[in-house]
């Protein structure tokens, strides 16, 4: 329960809400960070970023 109270609820809201690009890095960062680890959460989200 403490990761739960790590998050600022308000603000990834307002991430998700701002715009579609940001919402994809941030819910495939989270889902690959769960997945595997930090590290490579933030080489896919960046390999991905670098491609577009």
């Amino acid at each position: 329960m403490t990761a739960v109270r790590m998050v600022d609820h308000v603000r990834v809201f307002v991430v998700v809400r701002s715009h579609v690009s940001e919402a994809v890095v941030l819910i495939a960062t989270a889902v690959v960070t769960v997945a595997i680890d930090l590290v490579t959460a933030i080489e896919v989200v960046l390999g991905d970023v670098g491609a577009a």
